[in-house]
């Protein structure tokens, strides 16, 4: 018993190095905006193939036809997607998740650079031309 709670505890205060380095400030207006390495037509091919079914499963059922999507990604100083929020989303709790947690794990993101330096901030992704009945 006492082995196992010394275990607990010292791991309890081992850092951890798998997070990412906190952002202290977020910027939403800068010189060099995040990109995506594969440019527009990657993230058009990105969302078809991998956001589009995860909307299409999970739009509220008593939604009006969605014609329009907003995602907004921050992005840290390292290129990694750290937050996904969707503004006037008319998806299920349960679609908002599945799609954050598809997005967090996004790569292939270049750093928004301000002054020449690498720093975190927003990409605003509006989706247009979406209808389905």
């Amino acid at each position: 018993m006492h082995t196992i709670l010394t275990m607990v505890f010292l791991q309890g205060l081992t850092p951890s190095y798998s997070q990412t380095v906190a952002c202290d400030t977020i910027y939403t207006e800068l010189a060099e905006i995040p990109t995506y390495e594969q440019g527009t037509v990657g993230l058009s091919h990105y969302f078809t193939n991998e956001l589009l079914p995860i909307i299409v499963n999970f739009v509220e059922p008593d939604a009006d036809i969605m014609t329009g999507f907003i995602i907004i990604l921050t992005i840290d100083k390292n290129g990694k997607v750290i937050e996904a929020t969707f503004p006037k989303s008319k998806l299920t709790g349960v679609g908002e998740e599945k799609l954050k947690e598809k997005l967090l794990g996004m790569t292939n993101w270049i750093a928004g650079k301000e002054n020449e330096i690498s720093v975190c901030s927003t990409f605003i992704w509006p989706i247009t031309c979406i209808k389905w009945e």
